[in-house]
C-alpha cells in the first residue's frame, strides 16, 4: 500500500463516522415532553341548587393519547374513573353528577387525565351548592295593600338577598303572580 492509498482510507473512515453519527442520534426515542391537559367548560365558581344534576364538560388532550380520565370531589382520595365518558377522537368528555344529599357551600372538583407514560394533568372546578331560599323584605309600602287612584304612582323599596349565591334577577308582580316584571 502506498502512502496515498493510506490517506484516502483514513479520509473514507472519517466520512463514514460523520455520516453515521446523526443517524444514530435520530434513531433514539425522543420521549414525551408534556403531561395531558384538562379543561372544564364550567365557570369558576359555578352555582347550582342542591338536588340538581351538574354536567361537567370540557376537553382532555395529550401529545399521543389520553388513556384514563378521573374525577374526585372535595379533595378526596377516591378517584372515580370516567374514561367511558371521554371521546378520544374529539377529545371531549361529559360527566353528570347528582347533587342530591350534598351540603350547602363550596365543593372542589378535580378532573385528572393520564397518558400512557403515567403523566397526569388536572383541572380544578369550584361549585357552590345552595339550598337556601332568597330572602325578600318589602320596606315600602309598609302595609300589604295599597289603594291607588288612576294615574297614581306607588313608591316601593326593599331588599333581596341570599346567604350563599349571588342573586341573578329580581322580579315583581302586581297581579298576584300572573305576570312578572324584571326590576
Amino acid at each position: 500500500m502506498t502512502e496515498g492509498q493510506r490517506t484516502s482510507f483514513i479520509l473514507f473512515g472519517l466520512l463514514l463516522l460523520s455520516v453515521m453519527t446523526p443517524q444514530a442520534i435520530l434513531a433514539q426515542p425522543s420521549g414525551r415532553s408534556a403531561a395531558p391537559t384538562v379543561t372544564s367548560d364550567l365557570k369558576n365558581p359555578s352555582y347550582f341548587a342542591i338536588g340538581s344534576i351538574v354536567t361537567f364538560t370540557g376537553t382532555a388532550t395529550d401529545d399521543v393519547a389520553v388513556v384514563e380520565l378521573d374525577i374526585t370531589f372535595n379533595n378526596g382520595v377516591l378517584w372515580n374513573n370516567i374514561t367511558t365518558s371521554y371521546d378520544n377522537v374529539t377529545t371531549k368528555y361529559s360527566y353528570s353528577w347528582d347533587t342530591t344529599g350534598q351540603t350547602d357551600g363550596t365543593h372542589q372538583i378535580t378532573l385528572r387525565a393520564k397518558d400512557g407514560d403515567g403523566k397526569a394533568g388536572s383541572a380544578l372546578v369550584s361549585l357552590i351548592l345552595d339550598d337556601d331560599t332568597p330572602a325578600v323584605v318589602i320596606k315600602q309600602p309598609s302595609t300589604a295593600t295599597a289603594t291607588l287612584g288612576l294615574g297614581d304612582t306607588l313608591a316601593m323599596s326593599g331588599t333581596a338577598s341570599d346567604p350563599t349565591t349571588p342573586l341573578t334577577f329580581l322580579n315583581i308582580s302586581i297581579d298576584g303572580g300572573q305576570t312578572w316584571t324584571d326590576i
